[in-house]
C-alpha cells in the first residue's frame, strides 16, 4: 500500500496492481451467491448504481405521494364548495375565485404535510400514530388555508372549509394506506429495498441482520463493518470488513445508510463517526440497545448539551387496571354469550366421539402465583396426561413446553376444535370470574415453572390471558426464547391499546390456523 499527500496536507491510500488484483478477485468471490440472505454486489460500481436505481424508486413515492395529495385536497376542496352551494345557498358568484385559489393555495398544503412529516417513512408508524398526524396536518392546512383568504378578502363559506376536511382526513388515510401496500408489495419482489451496512459485529449487530432479512422492513444488507480485528468473514452469509475508516469502507460498498450497533462501539467514538458518515451523504440509523421497551415510551430530549433517551413508566396499577378489568367483563361476557352455540355444538361433538367428561381441568398458575383451575374443551383421549412421560422424547419444544404437531393423544374432534382455538373458548368463564384476562401471558403449569429463569417468573405480576403476543407471534412455532422475550415485553410495555391490537390480530391468525397444533 503506498501513501501520498494530497493538497490539503492529507494522506491517501494508493493500491498497487496485485492488491486492486486480490481485491477484485475477493469481490467476485464474495458475489457467488445470490439468495435472499446474500445482499453483497459484485463491485462497488455495481453496488453504486444499483442503489441509485432502488433510490430513485423511494424517492419517487413521496412525490408521487404529494402529487396525489394535491389531487386529494383540490377534489375535497371542490366538493366542499358544490356542498356549501347546492345544501347551504351559498352565493355562486364567488365559486370560480375560490377555485382559483384552491389551486394556487395547493403548494401551502403540501408543505404542511411534509412538515408534518406525512412522506417520512411509514414502517414504524402505528395506525393511530398515522390518524393523529394526518388529523393535525389537515387542520394545520385548513388553518392556513382560512389565513391565506383573509388578507385578500376572499368570502369563504363554512361549510366549504368543514366537508373538505371532513371529506380529506379519509380520503389521505386512505391513500396512505393504498400506497403503503403498494409499497410493499414492490419490496416482496426486491424493488426499492435500500442498501445498508451494519456497523458491528457482535450479537446485536447479528440480530440487525437477521432481522433486516425481512423484505418489508425496506432495506438490504450489504455487509459488516467491523472495528475489531477478529471477526470472521462472514456473518449471517455477507461480507464483514474490518476497517479503520469506517465511513470510507461504507463508501466503498456503495450502501445508502448505516445502520449502527451502538453495542459494539466505544463511548468515546460516535460524534466523530456520525460526522464522518454524513459527511459522506451516507444515511445513520443507531440502535437504542432498549430492545425490550415499546417505541412509544421512548422519548428523546435535551439536559443542557446531552442528548439524553428518556422511557415512560410502566403502569399496571391505578385506573388502568381498572380499565382492564372492566374491558375483560364487558368484551368476556359478550364473547362467551355470542359463542355459546359453537361450545354447545363442539360438546356434542365430543360426547358422539369419545363420551364425558366433556370439559378438562387443569391447575395452573395464576396472577402472583395462584393456583386456579383452567376449563376447555376436552381434545384429548381419557387419561392423557399419565400418557405424557411415554412421550417426552417426541416433544418438538425446546424449553420446558411440550408441544407435538402429530400427539396421538389428541382425538379427531380436539384436531379440528384445536386447529380454530374451540377448545379454549370456556376460558372466558375463568376471565369473568378474574382468574385471567382476555389478553396476557398464558396460565404455565406449575412444573414448567420451576424451569424458568428469575426473569421470566415476572410473568406472574399479571393475570396470564387466552391469548397474547406468543400467541399472535407464532404460537406454537414460536421457540421458548421468542417465548419469553414476547411475555416480559407484553408485561413491561402493556395497555389497553396493546391489548385490542392483540385481540384484533388474533382473529386471522385462528382463521387461518398459523402456528397451531
Amino acid at each position: 500500500m503506498l501513501g501520498f499527500p494530497k493538497r490539503d496536507g492529507r494522506w491517501v491510500e494508493v493500491r498497487t496492481r496485485d492488491e486492486q488484483d486480490t481485491l477484485r478477485d475477493r469481490r467476485r468471490d464474495a458475489a457467488g451467491y445470490g439468495g435472499p440472505e446474500r445482499r453483497s454486489t459484485r463491485t462497488a460500481g455495481i453496488a453504486a448504481a444499483r442503489s441509485r436505481s432502488a433510490g430513485s424508486l423511494r424517492r419517487s413515492v413521496p412525490v408521487m405521494a404529494a402529487l396525489v395529495d394535491a389531487a386529494v385536497v383540490m377534489c375535497s376542496l371542490l366538493l366542499g364548495m358544490w356542498v356549501s352551494v347546492t345544501w347551504f345557498d351559498a352565493p355562486t358568484a364567488g365559486v370560480n375565485g375560490q377555485m382559483v385559489f384552491a389551486l394556487c393555495t395547493l403548494p401551502m398544503w403540501i408543505a404542511v404535510f411534509a412538515w408534518q412529516r406525512l412522506y417520512a417513512e411509514r414502517d414504524d408508524i402505528r395506525m393511530l400514530q398515522d390518524v393523529l398526524r394526518v388529523v393535525s396536518a389537515v387542520a394545520m392546512g385548513a388553518l392556513g388555508y382560512i389565513l391565506l383568504a383573509w388578507p385578500i378578502n376572499l368570502d369563504l363559506p363554512r361549510a366549504t372549509v368543514g366537508v373538505a376536511v371532513l371529506a380529506l382526513i379519509p380520503a389521505l388515510l386512505a391513500e396512505r394506506q393504498l400506497i403503503r401496500i403498494w409499497v410493499r408489495r414492490g419490496r416482496r419482489k426486491g424493488r426499492g429495498l435500500r442498501p445498508v451496512a451494519i456497523m458491528g459485529s457482535n450479537s446485536e449487530a447479528i440480530q440487525l441482520a437477521e432481522s433486516l432479512v425481512d423484505p418489508l422492513l425496506g432495506r438490504r444488507v450489504v455487509g459488516f463493518i467491523a472495528a475489531k480485528r477478529d471477526v470472521p468473514g462472514q456473518l449471517c452469509g455477507v461480507e464483514v470488513r474490518y476497517s479503520t475508516n469506517p465511513a470510507a469502507t461504507a463508501a466503498d460498498m456503495g450502501v445508502e445508510g448505516v445502520v449502527i450497533a451502538a453495542t459494539a462501539l466505544d463511548s468515546s467514538a460516535p460524534t466523530g463517526l456520525l460526522r464522518s458518515f454524513l459527511d459522506r451523504g451516507i444515511g445513520v440509523e443507531m440502535t437504542s440497545a432498549l430492545t425490550g421497551v415499546a417505541n412509544d415510551r421512548i422519548h428523546v430530549h435535551t439536559l443542557g448539551p446531552h442528548p439524553l433517551i428518556a422511557i415512560d413508566p410502566g403502569f399496571r396499577g391505578g385506573w388502568r387496571a381498572i380499565a382492564k378489568r372492566a374491558f375483560d367483563l364487558v368484551v368476556g361476557s359478550l364473547l362467551l354469550l355470542l359463542a355459546s352455540p359453537v361450545v354447545a355444538a363442539a360438546c356434542l361433538a365430543v360426547l358422539i366421539e369419545s363420551g364425558r367428561p366433556l370439559f378438562f381441568s387443569q391447575d395452573r398458575l395464576g396472577h402472583r402465583g395462584r393456583r386456579f383451575k383452567v376449563h376447555k374443551i376436552r381434545t384429548m383421549v381419557v387419561g392423557a396426561e399419565t400418557m405424557r412421560s411415554d412421550l417426552e422424547d417426541r416433544n418438538e419444544s425446546d424449553g420446558p413446553l411440550f408441544k407435538m404437531s402429530d400427539d396421538p393423544r389428541v382425538t379427531r374432534v380436539g384436531r379440528v376444535l384445536r386447529k380454530f382455538s374451540i377448545d379454549e373458548i370456556p376460558q372466558l368463564w375463568n376471565v369473568i370470574k378474574g382468574e385471567m384476562s382476555l389478553v396476557g401471558p398464558r396460565p404455565a403449569l406449575a412444573h414448567e415453572a420451576d424451569d424458568w429463569s428469575d426473569e421470566l417468573r415476572n410473568r406472574l405480576r399479571v393475570r396470564p390471558g387466552i391469548t397474547g403476543m406468543w400467541q399472535v407471534n407464532g404460537r406454537s412455532d414460536a421457540s421458548f426464547d421468542e417465548y419469553e422475550r414476547l411475555d416480559l415485553f407484553y408485561i413491561d410495555n402493556w395497555s389497553i391499546l396493546t391489548d385490542i391490537s392483540i385481540l384484533v390480530r388474533t382473529v386471522p391468525v385462528v382463521l387461518f390456523r398459523k402456528g397451531a397444533r
